[in-house]
């Protein structure tokens, strides 16, 4: 037996005094630190949980404002990576004429609502980049005659996502022409 037990008369193992003196200022109205931390540290892990929740959603709603607002012509948010994936293949327009005529068709869009009015053809996901840490996935469909794409946006989100048909204007640059040939031929 340990020397901080006693056994007392009816054979009953008890701790001694140091518990007994712990239960005593538990019992007068005196607070168990272990229990003090733990609720502290619970605080904590719930304050941090929800900032990290409002941040998040603060900078995705941040994020669809610029990308709608490019959606809707705004000429000072530009597209400044854009990744195209999908059927095993990945196309990357990182060159700054790719990259403007890409913003400038974006800014061309016509709001198509919840049904695209343009039957599409091939499906690809895409990263946008457009701005500092701000990057967007959107759904890509080929129009068949590659006069453009259908956008559906947002796509990683519960619910259906809104449909944006971006026309491409003569000429397209010849590595986005190269591009949506192969797509096609997926």
């Amino acid at each position: 037996m340990s020397p901080l037990c006693k056994r007392r008369r009816d054979g009953v193992d008890t701790i001694d005094d140091l518990s007994v003196k712990t239960d005593k200022v538990i019992a007068a109205g005196g607070t168990n630190m272990c229990r003090k931390a733990r609720r502290i540290l619970a605080f904590v892990s719930f304050f941090i949980i929800v900032s990290l929740i409002t941040g998040w959603n603060l900078l995705s709603a941040q994020r669809d404002n610029r990308f709608r607002s490019l959606l809707r012509g705004d000429s000072v948010v530009t597209i400044s990576l854009m990744t195209v994936h999908g059927h095993g293949e990945r196309y990357e327009f990182s060159d700054e004429s790719a990259l403007d005529y890409l913003t400038k068709s974006f800014r061309n869009a016509k709001y198509e609502g919840f049904v695209p009015a343009h039957s599409g053809g091939v499906s690809y996901e895409s990263v946008l980049d457009i701005g500092t840490m701000l990057s967007l996935r959107v759904g890509l469909s080929l129009a068949s005659d590659s006069s453009g794409v259908t956008v559906a946006f947002p796509v990683d989100r519960i619910g259906d996502p809104e449909y944006y048909w971006v026309p491409f204007d003569q000429p397209v640059p010849s590595n986005i022409q190269r591009a949506l040939a192969a797509m096609q031929l997926e």
